[in-house]
């Protein structure tokens, strides 16, 4: 039976909600639904309920939690996400604890680029079902392997859309299906004169 600071999870779930106990490191829990439909898959209190069982089981407390929901990953001016990032950077938490990463970020590159800026500020950042942990040296040790990895696939399929621009290029086709003004796009890929358009 999962145990909370005075025997209850908090009462406020959308803005920031101060639970402090004496432990080792002080954790930050950050959820988000991006849609009214995903409320109930992944709903927000069931991502908070998750983060405090992990931060129970490693003897975290929890200072603060914020929650940004029916909002985009896409959206980075989402107004708790942007509280959460003031937080870290003012010192008010030691780490940042998330259900997923696809909860916190965007994109791993973005997930990346925030966890450069969280170690600028000695707060280190964990995901629950991913196994990732930068409080301690193998956890960022492997972060940066996924970073690595990560910006290893970015140039890679940045390469291989080169190559392929290249290729349809030298057999005179076009490489989407928005062909320049007067132009139409034939089923072979290759353009022709729009007669209504020229």
């Amino acid at each position: 039976m999962t145990s909370y600071p005075n025997n209850e999870p908090p009462k406020s779930l959308h803005g920031v909600a101060p639970i402090q106990t004496q432990k080792d490191l002080t954790a930050a829990i950050y959820a988000r639904t991006s849609s009214q439909r995903q409320r109930h898959g992944y709903s927000i209190d069931e991502q908070v309920r998750q983060c405090y069982e992990r931060c129970q089981y490693l003897g975290w407390s929890v200072s603060h939690v914020f929650c940004d929901e029916a909002v985009s990953g896409k959206d980075t001016d989402r107004e708790m996400f942007q509280k959460l990032l003031t937080g870290a950077e003012s010192g008010w938490f030691d780490v940042v604890i998330v259900w997923k990463l696809d909860r916190f970020s965007r994109s791993l590159m973005h997930a990346v680029q925030l966890e450069r800026d969280l170690r600028d500020w000695n707060v280190g950042l964990h995901s629950v079902t991913e196994h990732i942990d930068t409080t301690t040296p193998t956890g960022r040790f492997n972060f940066q392997n996924i970073s690595s990895a990560s910006e290893l696939e970015r140039e890679m399929t940045k390469q291989r859309t080169q190559m392929g621009i290249r290729a349809l290029a030298e057999q005179e086709k076009w490489p989407n299906n928005n062909p320049p003004l007067g132009y139409v796009r034939q089923d072979n890929g290759k353009l022709k004169i729009d007669p209504q358009e020229a």
